[in-house]
């Protein structure tokens, strides 16, 4: 039978940028709203605070030309588009970013216990291949 292992938390990641690795992205919708959006999973690959995790939140529409925040995580993976073009996540899950991180205070519905997590704030592309 399966055991159970209580460890230490990571602790929260620091502001600070970090090279991430893209996990997931899911699309949500906004409780209060009703608004779809994606949250977008990433994992830290390098360095002190590598297995850290931090996650962020954009609309589900891209815009052409400047760009909304979802126009430009998607440029700093290289990818741009063009009126009605249609883009598949899983091209980039697995891809390497450059991630800016924050911190954000939340409360959980359920334990009414409040913490702190790392929250993605922009991305900057990876230039390195390794």
């Amino acid at each position: 039978m399966p055991q159970v292992k209580f460890v230490k938390p990571p602790p929260v990641l620091p502001p600070g940028e970090y090279v991430a690795r893209l996990r997931s992205v899911v699309e949500k919708t906004a409780k209060a709203s009703g608004n779809p959006f994606f949250v977008w999973e990433f994992q830290v690959v390098k360095g002190e605070f590598k297995g850290s995790k931090a996650s962020g939140n954009t609309p589900c529409d891209a815009y052409v030309g400047e760009g909304n925040k979802l126009s430009r995580w998607l440029s700093a993976f290289g990818i741009t588009g063009k009126l009605d073009d249609r883009f598949d996540f899983e091209e980039i899950v697995g891809e390497k970013v450059r991630i800016i991180t924050g911190t954000r205070t939340y409360s959980s519905a359920k334990s009414g216990q409040q913490g702190t997590a790392a929250t993605v704030n922009d991305l900057v592309a990876y230039k390195h291949k390794d």
